[in-house]
């Protein structure tokens, strides 16, 4: 904050949020949307891999209102509502334990496919930064692992060791990564409302993309990577962005996301509301 409140206001950012093209930021966030869509039913995917058999609407209602609980610090508080509420959905307390770990392997693990090619051919000057960050991801899940002495008890020895389960695992891999393609293209098209930026940037804002979501997620400490990601976006794109551009890219980046998560956690409650409202009246 200290550092881009004064940037916004020297270089009189606001002034340019009026010539934003909406074009492009109503794909960006088309885009944005669809990503979302996506790691929502990459872990319902997962879910069923695992054996819980909740219905689509149960795992949305879920997902949908655990959102905005990741901006407590710690990311505990996001984890431990959807476990609440994917318990009262019929979930088993194992299986979602199974699958929050699932998820982060197979996410980080896309993230790294992408953004350690990716940095240390367009960014080889920040290869060990990103060392640091994918190094300090495992550690954070080995560690958890072994406090909980969970592995072999989760069932993921066998889970790893079963060829059906890995050929699963290898297309929800294939689907994070996806994913990061999503991504990156709702970035593509939010640079793309600042300015010009030709389809041979694409790639490079792709590796910014996917190497800032693994720093924010391996920093715990952070309410959704609150600051990291930024950083990490900041400094891979400001090499090839003005000032003034990249600023607003990452503010935007940030606000894109957020709203998108207001709006879907509000979008559930109207409906859970709505779904009370009439069983009251039957």
């Amino acid at each position: 904050m200290r550092f881009f409140i004064p940037q916004w206001e020297s270089l009189q950012l606001s002034n340019r949020l009026e010539s934003l093209s909406s074009a492009w930021i109503i794909a960006a966030v088309a885009f944005t949307a669809s990503h979302y869509f996506l790691v929502y039913l990459i872990w319902t995917i997962i879910l069923r891999n695992l054996g819980a058999q909740a219905a689509f609407r149960q795992t949305a209602r879920v997902y949908a209102l655990s959102l905005l609980a990741k901006y407590i610090p710690g990311n505990i508080a996001a984890y431990g509502l959807r476990t609440h509420l994917a318990n009262k959905a019929g979930v088993p307390l194992i299986i979602s334990m199974k699958s929050f770990l699932l998820e982060a392997l197979l996410a980080l693990a896309a993230a790294a496919a992408i953004s350690v090619p990716g940095t240390m051919y367009y960014f080889p000057h920040f290869i060990n930064v990103l060392s640091i960050c994918l190094f300090g991801g495992s550690t954070l899940i080995a560690i958890a692992l072994l406090v909980t002495k969970r592995f072999k008890t989760l069932g993921l020895t066998e889970f790893f060791l079963n060829t059906r389960k890995v050929t699963r695992s290898v297309n929800i891999f294939f689907l994070y990564l996806l994913v990061w393609f999503i991504s990156g293209l709702g970035h593509w098209c939010l640079a793309n409302a600042l300015g010009v930026y030709t389809t041979g940037k694409f790639p490079e804002l792709l590796v910014a993309v996917a190497t800032s979501w693994a720093a924010g997620f391996v920093s715990f400490f952070a309410p959704a990577g609150l600051g990291v990601r930024e950083a990490v976006l900041y400094v891979f794109v400001n090499s090839w962005m003005s000032e003034a551009d990249v600023l607003l890219f990452v503010t935007l980046s940030r606000l894109l996301t957020f709203g998108l998560e207001v709006l879907c956690t509000l979008s559930c409650l109207l409906c859970c509301f709505g779904t009370r409202q009439m069983h009251k009246l039957e």
